[in-house]
């Protein structure tokens, strides 16, 4: 179990982002066009983001932007320049939520300065790094800290959370199941049978738990429910039959 932990915590991460890495720099078809992304999301530190078109760092400007302060609050600035002093946009239009549920312009500026605009360009490389490859460590600090990355895959830092908490419990689950056919004094007792279902019960129990990430990722299941929900029924059916039998060997 402690060997398990310590893969999700290092070996797993480590692997995953360096097969990532190669995939991404040997794999590809030379010749192939790579797809340009029509949007590109950049998550600032007070938790909002930042939707833009395109970025020239030479000029230090963005084209074509949205900041999303809320659901109920958005500015769209045309470009944006980023001096010293702080961000200048021009051609921007701050819109705000009515009380019919519309999104409708309030305020239109030629020139606005956004002194409360921190940009941090370090926290969009961390958008490449999918949430199963990060350690659990790395999530737990992510779920604490509560930074702008934890917002924007909220569903999926406690997916993958709860999955890499609970799965070196797995081996221990399967036990539980199997032990109580395996003690049964007969003179036939069907052994290789035992094996084969217990070996393709853990294979498929894993599967149907890969089946319940994808299920908490995408808010189809509540995160917790989604990788408990099957563990929790396990041990409800399989459960009472392995404390029975603890009991009577007492």
């Amino acid at each position: 179990m402690g060997f398990s932990y310590g893969n999700f915590e290092i070996l797993a991460p480590k692997s995953l982002n360096y097969i990532d890495h190669f995939e991404k720099k040997y794999l590809k078809k030379k010749g192939r066009k790579v797809k340009k992304q029509a949007i590109h999301a950049l998550p600032l530190e007070d938790g909002t983001r930042l939707l833009y078109q395109s970025y020239d760092p030479e000029k230090k400007e963005f084209f074509d932007l949205f900041w999303v302060l809320s659901i109920d609050e958005i500015y769209h600035i045309k470009t944006l320049q980023l001096t010293d002093s702080a961000p200048v946009g021009t051609f921007v239009d701050h819109m705000m939520r009515t009380k019919s549920g519309e999104i409708k312009k309030v305020a239109s500026f030629p020139s606005l300065t956004f002194n409360h605009l921190n940009l941090n360009f370090d926290l969009q490389d961390h958008l490449s790094i999918p949430m199963e490859n990060r350690s659990i460590s790395g999530l737990v600090a992510m779920t604490l800290n509560k930074t702008p990355l934890f917002y924007e895959n909220r569903s999926a830092v406690h997916t993958h959370l709860y999955f890499k908490l609970f799965m070196p419990w797995l081996p221990v689950l399967v036990l539980i199941g199997v032990v109580p056919f395996c003690v049964p004094s007969v003179r036939f007792l069907p052994t290789f049978l035992i094996f084969s279902v217990t070996i393709f019960g853990y294979i498929t129990f894993f599967t149907v738990m890969d089946g319940c990430v994808i299920l908490g990722e995408t808010q189809v299941i509540p995160p917790f429910w989604a990788i408990f929900t099957l563990p929790i029924a396990f041990f409800a059916v399989f459960g009472a039959r392995f404390i029975k039998m603890c009991t009577r060997s007492i």
